[in-house]
């Protein structure tokens, strides 16, 4: 069957091949924005890595596509949009993976974040 690609992969495909096309990377952003909101829609249980919870690894990860997600949204012209999202993305990539390396002293996630308040 091939390779799959996903929405996110086409339109960083269209943009190698032509980085001026406002059109893809205005929709890179949304589609980008939508898995962004995704990892942190269950907070304050945790932060999802696809359909699980996140390991420490992986709020790296989750980390670094914020980044490439800021990039895009401040090339495209739109760093007025998700400012809300990129703070709480930002605030909970970094602390669950602060909550995963001191899990057993916490009974939850959620608990972890009375601790911040």
């Amino acid at each position: 069957l091939g390779p799959k690609f996903t929405e996110i992969d086409l339109l960083l495909i269209a943009l190698e091949h032509d980085p001026k096309d406002l059109r893809s990377r205005k929709k890179l952003v949304d589609a980008l924005a939508w898995e962004l909101e995704y990892a942190v829609h269950e907070v304050p249980s945790g932060v999802l890595y696809g359909n699980r919870s996140a390991t420490i690894d992986e709020c790296q990860e989750l980390l670094n596509d914020l980044s490439t997600f800021k990039k895009h949204r401040d090339i495209a012209g739109m760093q007025d949009h998700y400012s809300e999202l990129v703070e709480e993305c930002d605030f909970h990539f970094t602390e669950y993976a602060s909550y995963l390396k001191k899990k057993g002293s916490f009974a939850s996630y959620e608990d972890y974040l009375r601790t911040k308040e």
